[in-house]
């Protein structure tokens, strides 16, 4: 047995209206408290770890999660809508995920130390050179057709972000 906290999914005291006749039970809903586990997870072939291909029903203050007609319920009594088979699946692979960001209105120029004067990254840095590079903010990006990342300088020491004409800005260091 295991103690699960289900997205805070707790038992209500109303019967929903989706429920057939032959069920008797009460709805769910996911406003319990995020901390407090709820729902104990009994492992149907008896004590020992979850496998794959085992059935499984999650019970709570004497009822029992299911599924009936599509919606989530607390069931009183045995009934195989309480019962989950556990299935690993192929997952896809993690969503890439990046940031946008906005620079205030000046700054035009961008210096650094490190690899340069193009992009440079783990695996293609070897034709970029150390040194001290300086360039317009703009010309650092490449609009590629599937967006991705770009503009990267692998192995930077420093940067600073200049405003325009008197080289005033902002400086980054790496630790």
């Amino acid at each position: 047995e295991a103690e699960l906290l289900l997205h805070s999914i707790v038992a209500t005291s109303a019967r929903p209206t989706t429920l057939p006749e032959e069920f008797s039970g009460v709805a769910v809903e996911a406003t319990g408290e995020p901390q407090r586990p709820v729902w104990t997870l009994t492992r149907m072939a008896g004590e020992g770890e979850v496998q794959l291909d085992d059935t499984i029903m999650l019970e709570a203050g004497g009822l029992r999660l299911g599924v009936v007609g599509g919606w989530a319920v607390a069931l009183e009594g045995d009934h195989e809508e309480c019962k989950f088979k556990i299935e690993i699946k192929e997952s896809p692979p993690p969503y890439r995920i990046g940031f946008k960001g906005l620079l205030n209105d000046g700054f035009e120029s961008v210096e650094w130390f490190g690899r340069g004067p193009h992009e440079s990254y783990i695996d293609r840095h070897v034709s970029a050179r150390i040194g001290r590079f300086r360039g317009s903010i703009l010309d650092q990006t490449f609009k590629y057709v599937r967006p991705q990342e770009n503009g990267n300088k692998f192995e930077t020491r420093w940067m600073a972000l200049l405003r325009s004409p008197a080289g005033t800005g902002a400086e980054s260091c790496a630790g």
